[in-house]
């Protein structure tokens, strides 16, 4: 089988005289590109299956290799430094050395493509990467959801390696019946990366997203709390900062460039003291119109190396599921919901509140299906916020759980969360989080009960009492 090859820049003599010549063995060159959008638009156009870079290789970044491969175009890197061939790996390409001829390419590629069963090209110092590289193949589609393996951080860098060991196994889904309803909860323990997700309006995603990562830090776990909300984000704003570094999308732009490690990613974090705790915060994008530095495989990665770092990852989410491509005449446009999808599709539980409304109650009807489709393995705990009688009537508990077992999707409420808008106010107006402005509320102990043992759950003041137990004995 013949693959064509386009080619970007200068490639060394020897390697395009054969390539040329009708030497090139399996390779041909399909298209000699004075551009990198020349270059795409032929790989998009299916003309090459191997994209060959020499010039414009350090613009190169993870996204562009991601959607590359998400074409099932294998992308081959001559390089002449050894560290840049290494950061180039990191991204998923095929780095090699400026003096590869062409059966050392053709070797490189039919590994990369999954076509070689045999040895590692022993000419490479890179073949450890090239052997560790997923296959791109023809149902190249899935390139879209791998990411690379964390970095090794510097020496002297916090590292917990004991958490990696916890990270859920991405094979996991793949063996697990498809009739299954979902990924079996953690009992005993809360997960690593936890995401808040609700439909649209402002049933207080973004309060729970806060509380709940302060709620962690005080149980004495190192917790990153991760503001990923492309249309309004507010966790600098709820927490009283004046950041305006917006550390995701710096986080992000380190990632997309396979530059991001341990060190680097806790000096773009924010260290909050909350009730004597730390709690570390990758504080949002500025303004809505920053959204394009929320890629989501960059995104991620990022989430990744938290996952490895610290003990629990809090990702405050926006609402849109919708994926963008189908809007876009232009497959390789930016996606605004990139961030949304792939945090949902990396998270290990996804905390879904609703408002407990006439109005909040549909929508969380119509939406959860829809997550459900989209990540169908994954742990989803419901809870409904703004509980209070003036909008749900007698008993506003009783009838919101009433009209969800009439009409919501087979998935119970796991708790509700008493309405408190003095508290909140106040927490708001003083950047506080409910464990210092308000202890002993009934709302901050509901919250607290989100990540207490199950011994505690069993307790009478926590609001699994009053959920789990009611809808188990039905």
């Amino acid at each position: 089988m013949t693959l064509g090859v386009a080619v970007l820049g200068a490639v060394p003599g020897l390697l395009v005289d054969e390539l040329r010549g009708g030497r090139g063995g399996r390779l041909r060159i399909a298209r000699e590109c004075g551009s990198f959008e020349e270059l795409m638009g032929a790989c998009q156009a299916g003309t090459a299956q191997i994209a060959l870079f020499l010039e414009g290789a350090d613009s190169l970044d993870m996204t562009t290799v991601d959607r590359l491969r998400a074409l099932g175009v294998a992308v081959v890197v001559l390089h002449g430094d050894p560290e840049e061939r290494a950061r180039l790996g990191r991204m998923g390409a095929v780095p090699l050395p400026l003096e590869s001829d062409r059966e050392q390419v053709e070797k490189a590629v039919a590994l990369a493509l999954g076509t070689d069963t045999g040895a590692v090209n022993p000419v490479s110092e890179n073949s450890a990467v090239l052997a560790s590289a997923a296959p791109v193949g023809a149902v190249a589609a899935s390139w879209s959801h791998v990411v690379a393996a964390p970095a090794i951080p510097e020496q002297g860098a916090r590292w917990r390696a004991e958490t990696v060991s916890t990270l859920p196994d991405r094979g996991e889904a793949a063996s697990r019946d498809p009739g299954e309803p979902g990924r079996a909860p953690h009992e005993g323990s809360v997960p690593p990366v936890l995401v808040v997700w609700s439909p649209v309006g402002s049933p207080g995603r973004t309060t729970v997203a806060v509380n709940l990562a302060a709620e962690l830090a005080l149980l004495g776990k190192r917790v990153v709390l991760v503001d990923a909300d492309t249309y309004g984000a507010g966790v600098a704003a709820t927490l009283g900062l004046l950041d305006e570094s917006a550390g995701v999308a710096q986080a992000c732009r380190l990632a997309d460039l396979a530059q991001l490690e341990a060190a680097s990613l806790e000096r773009l974090c924010v260290p909050v003291q909350v009730a004597g705790s730390r709690l570390d915060v990758l504080s949002g994008i500025t303004r809505p119109d920053r959204w394009t530095e929320l890629r989501g495989t960059a995104l991620t990665r990022v989430l990744d190396l938290c996952a490895g770092v610290y003990d629990h990852v809090v990702v405050d989410v926006s609402f849109c599921l919708e994926s963008d491509e189908e809007l876009s005449f232009d497959t390789m446009a930016p996606r605004r919901n990139a961030a949304t999808l792939c945090a949902l599709e990396r998270a290990d539980r996804v905390y879904v509140i609703g408002e407990g409304t006439a109005l909040g109650v549909p929508r969380l009807v119509r939406t959860v299906p829809l997550l459900q489709e989209l990540i169908p393995d994954t742990e989803l705990v419901v809870l409904m916020n703004k509980i209070r009688a003036a909008a749900a009537g007698g008993a506003p508990e009783r009838q919101v759980r009433d009209a969800w077992e009439r009409f919501g999707p087979e998935l119970p409420i796991a708790g509700f969360l008493p309405f408190r808008p003095d508290v909140l106010d106040q927490a708001l107006r003083n950047g506080e989080v409910l464990a210092e402005r308000a202890p002993e509320s009934e709302l901050r102990r509901a919250l607290q009960s989100l990540v207490c043992a199950p011994a505690q759950q069993r307790r009478r003041s926590s609001v699994f009492y009053t959920t789990t137990r009611r809808w188990r004995s039905r």
